[in-house]
């Protein structure tokens, strides 16, 4: 999404955004958030082909991309193609030396980044780790900030100055001039609470689950994401009565 908002400078014939989900984001803000998103580039003469996914690249005999072949039949004529193809551990290495990893081959750490063998850290994304504003369940969360935290508490573990790692994930992204920011972990939500306006891209959007707030996106409300992730970093359990009665200026007084 980040590369089709920047392609649009660059005045190409055509962008067209390919995805597996029914809407883009969905599985991070929801379906209403998704979609406004999505309806802002198409207003930039952005297509979208979703659900789908590729079956096959076809190009010229001396391998110059000419085609994109989807599943669902539609031939998509394309010079360039850029693909976001996810991460995959690459621990195979590491299967046999008694370091416990989960299913999917992450490395599995205690809040002191530390495996199961004490004289191993693993930090980044490859690790799972116990997340504080997450009622320390333990997760895998792919973010520059969190692995910059990583390093850090492992660093002071080995050097005997162990911390708990209380960091809140974060990340933010800008399309089309709208600034995006999230803080929290908001897997398995089941309600999400909007304030402001989705369709003009100017809001807050509460994500909780069993009527804890898990996590927070802004758009155009920048301090807000930063002031909660610091309630949440602090323990402090916020829930929809929290949400109704606080203003804006409310969550500046950090618990």
């Amino acid at each position: 999404m980040e590369v089709a908002c920047w392609a649009v400078s660059k005045k190409p014939a055509s962008i067209t955004v390919i995805c597996q989900s029914v809407t883009p984001y969905v599985r991070v803000f929801g379906a209403e958030i998704g979609n406004a998103i999505k309806e802002m580039f198409i207003k930039h003469n952005i297509r979208f082909e979703m659900p789908v996914v590729i079956d096959r690249l076809e190009g010229d005999a001396s391998g110059n991309l000419q085609s994109v072949v989807l599943k669902n039949g539609v031939i998509l004529k394309a010079d360039v193609l850029i693909a976001g193809i996810g991460v995959e551990p690459t621990t195979n290495f590491i299967r046999n030396s008694g370091i416990k990893l989960d299913e999917r081959g992450f490395i599995l750490v205690n809040s002191h980044m530390q495996t199961s063998d004490p004289f191993v850290y693993a930090c980044g994304d490859i690790a799972v780790f116990p997340l504080s504003s997450f009622d320390n369940r333990m997760v895998n969360v792919q973010h520059w900030q969190m692995a910059l935290k990583h390093g850090k508490m492992a660093g002071q573990a080995i050097a005997g100055k162990p911390e708990y790692i209380k960091t809140v994930p974060f990340f933010w992204t800008v399309l089309f001039g709208k600034s995006i920011r999230y803080t929290g972990f908001s897997a398995g939500y089941d309600k999400q609470i909007i304030r402001g306006s989705v369709a003009e891209m100017k809001f807050i959007a509460y994500f909780l689950k069993d009527d804890k707030l898990l996590a927070v996106a802004t758009v155009g409300r920048d301090p807000i994401a930063a002031q909660i992730a610091e309630w949440l970093r602090n323990g402090k359990s916020i829930s929809t009565a929290d949400i109704d009665k606080n203003t804006e200026d409310d969550w500046a007084q950090v618990a």
